[in-house]
């Protein structure tokens, strides 16, 4: 799942959608900023952090850019 930093258009940030708590997937919440898991309530950063609920491990985080007219993604 890719997004873009709500304070800098340039900056894209990537991550595997699925919770690692309970394997549900996260939806984009892009007027609050954060990740969040419809199966327990936990959020998380646009970097796939932890920050909050019963959720203990981070989203996985892709590297990602913008080139021309493409958005590449690499596993990091």
């Amino acid at each position: 799942l890719v997004v873009r930093d709500t304070t800098n258009p340039e900056q894209l940030f990537a991550v595997n959608p699925i919770c690692p708590h309970a394997g549900c997937t996260v939806t984009w919440k892009g007027e609050q900023n954060y990740f969040s898991c419809p199966c327990h309530d936990s959020t998380f950063a646009p970097d796939g952090k932890v920050l909050s609920g019963i959720a203990k491990e981070p989203l996985p985080q892709y590297e990602a850019k913008i080139e021309g007219d493409l958005i590449l993604v690499k596993n990091i």
